[in-house]
């Protein structure tokens, strides 16, 4: 699932209902100029910058993600372990792969956010339980939005059931 929500300029908080139906197994949040988002010619779509954000969190069924808030500053280098989170949760630490983001990176125009939903806080393709519920996003700035605002950009993954039954016939808990 994916879904954009707009953050007006000269805020310094947000929160806002991500999704309502299903909890997702694993969620990554990624920000945008609000220009760039809406096709400006001399602005990728596809930098997302931090945004002096402070703190972020995804609230599922009343239970915050992650456990002990982030105490983000990029501006002095204190975002270690959002970046961990980030690569932990993408499936790309302690292993010799790479997503091609390193720390430089992160704090200039690949700042990605990441969280896992399971009961595990595994990203392991193993068996979940599938969760109903409603999940939220809670952002804290250091300084307020910028002009023209931002673009919060939401990609959720989320668990299915698929059955065929003794006469071949395929369904599903999803609609296509």
């Amino acid at each position: 699932m994916l879904k954009t929500l707009a953050i007006t300029d000269g805020r310094t908080e947000f929160n806002a209902n991500l999704f309502t139906k299903e909890v997702p197994r694993r969620i990554i949040l990624g920000m945008v100029e609000r220009s760039a988002y809406d096709g400006h010619r001399n602005k990728s779509p596809f930098e997302f910058k931090p945004f002096d954000v402070r703190d972020i969190c995804i609230t599922a069924n009343g239970r915050n993600y992650p456990q002990v808030p982030y105490n983000l500053n990029f501006e002095h280098s204190r975002f270690v372990r959002a970046f961990h989170d980030m690569q932990e949760y993408t499936g790309h630490s302690y292993i010799t792969e790479s997503n091609g983001i390193d720390m430089t990176m992160y704090k200039n125009g690949w700042t990605i956010f990441a969280f896992v939903l399971t009961n595990s806080m595994e990203n392991d393709p193993c068996f979940e339980l599938i969760r109903d519920g409603t999940v939220g996003v809670d952002i804290k700035f250091n300084t307020p939005v910028p002009t023209g605002g931002i673009i919060l950009v939401a990609y959720a993954e989320v668990d299915s059931l698929m059955m065929i039954d003794r006469n071949r016939q395929l369904t599903s808990d999803i609609t296509v």
